[in-house]
């Protein structure tokens, strides 16, 4: 009330004594800290306000998290500003960054590469907008505000490798490189394959193996004379209480995506929005087991039993595998399925690993999936490695929508060491790997993209600092 009247100096004195009044509430405590820099922000007493938030943010550690990052949030406002200018908070500077640069060269799915770069006469690739960025740049200095790479609407295949910035891709503070879709455009990096030629299913031992129910909504392509010749291989993958299964930056096995969305292994049971109805239960059968922190456990074995029998035909499949949390609910995974006893209503299970104890736990959900006797249902799909034949029931329409199979097995966009440089509406799409990776540097800002269908992370950013 007494900021609101005007009464500044009051204000402060009120503050102050809330602040250092043991006796008081601690989120009362907290708003007056962050009221004595807002006050110092507020008359642009930029310094002053800096060491106030950084008492603030020290005073909450192991206190109160939220309070300590509303004196983060407060500091990164301010830490650039020097005192008297104007206040423009991180989000406005940043929205300042991406609207003055110059536009210095275009791109276009149907241009050129032998074109000069402008607006009528494009490039075709983003690595000879870089080069002909850096090329310009021996000459010519960076304007004030910074340049545009422009890239018109369109799908950009990155079939072949990363697109690489480094350390001389960087822009400046006061000058940064931006990326950026032309207004109204929708340019898409795409990291995957465009799969076309779909018919149906045709009589062979294999699709004897989909439910007979099944097999008039079941489609069939050829990858092979879609251009697609590696498949990549599934591995186990995920986490459990010793830690990643892989490295994360192994590439995933070939996905599939239709309509910009993933499409899932053909699995039992399959996904549902009932999370009860979406798992079977490990079953330990007649297994020594013990009690270990509420769970019933079987220590030493990698023998999972079962009583559906339609999971007798697991044992006939080239390659299955397990989806499930295997130990705690809080740890996911993919496992091989080793092998099936149906005699015995059992199932020999990939777990552990070098120096682990495989344990199996009673209860525990699980999917098998890459499983073509399992192929019953929309969205579901499965891929013979051997004749390179992809099973799909699409869930609508197949001509409705695009099909895309993931292939590039690096990350599509990095970024090694490069400062002051901005992504803005740009789509990155269906890659094995990560979508953008950022190592070191300062200032990397992706805007309004969107990374999806990644085998791996959407952005990893690593070192550095000021990303966002």
């Amino acid at each position: 009330s007494l900021r609101r009247c005007g009464a500044g100096a009051e204000a402060e004195q009120a503050y102050r004594q809330l602040a250092a009044d043991d006796t008081a509430m601690l989120h009362v405590r907290a708003r007056a800290m962050l009221a004595l820099g807002d006050l110092r922000r507020d008359r642009r007493q930029y310094a002053a306000a800096r060491r106030v938030y950084e008492q603030a943010r020290d005073f909450f550690v192991a206190r109160h998290e939220e309070f300590r990052t509303a004196a983060m949030e407060r500091l990164r406002d301010v830490e650039t500003l020097a005192d008297g200018q104007p206040f423009r908070t991180e989000r406005q500077r940043r929205i300042d960054r991406i609207n003055r640069a110059t536009p210095w060269f275009t791109v276009a799915p149907d241009g050129d590469d032998a074109n000069p770069g402008t607006a009528a006469r494009p490039f075709r690739t983003l690595e000879r907008a870089r080069d002909a960025l850096r090329e310009r740049r021996q000459h010519e200095p960076l304007p004030a505000g910074g340049v545009a790479i422009v890239l018109k609407g369109g799908v950009y295949p990155r079939l072949q490798g990363s697109f690489a910035l480094t350390a001389e891709d960087s822009g400046t503070a006061a000058a940064p490189v931006l990326y950026c879709a032309a207004p109204g455009a929708k340019p898409i990096l795409r990291a995957g394959q465009t799969v076309t030629g779909f018919r149906p299913l045709a009589d062979s031992p294999a699709a004897q193996r989909i439910p007979e129910a099944a097999r008039p909504h079941v489609l069939q392509v050829d990858l092979r004379a879609c251009g697609i010749t590696d498949f990549g291989k599934l591995t186990p993958r995920g986490v459990d209480y010793f830690g990643p299964l892989v490295n994360v930056d192994t590439p995933a096995h070939l996905e599939l995506f239709f309509g910009g969305v993933p499409m899932s292994l053909a699995r039992w049971p399959n996904d549902t929005p009932k999370m009860s109805e979406r798992f079977a239960l490990i079953e330990t059968g007649d297994q020594e087991a013990v009690r270990v922190e509420g769970r019933t456990m079987v220590k030493d074995s990698n023998l999972i039993y079962y009583s559906n029998p339609r999971q007798d035909a697991w044992g006939n499949e080239p390659d299955p595998w397990l989806f499930g949390y295997f130990q705690y609910a809080y740890f996911s995974s993919y496992r091989r399925l080793l092998g099936v006893e149906p005699d015995k209503k059992r199932m020999r299970v990939e777990l552990g690993g070098p120096g682990q104890h495989p344990n199996v736990v009673k209860g525990s959900p699980y999917q098998g999936i890459n499983l073509l006797c399992e192929l019953d249902s929309p969205g579901e799909w499965y891929l013979d490695r051997a004749t390179g034949l992809l099973y799909f029931w699409p869930p609508k329409p197949v001509q409705d929508a695009e099909a895309v199979a993931s292939m590039l097995e690096a990350p599509v966009i990095t970024m090694d060491n490069t400062s002051h440089v901005i992504l803005r509406g740009l789509t990155v799409e269906a890659g094995r790997h990560h979508g953008v990776t950022v190592k070191d540097g300062e200032d990397v800002l992706l805007a309004g993209c969107t990374i999806r269908d990644m085998g791996c992370k959407g952005a990893e950013i690593n070192g550095g600092h000021g990303h966002a």
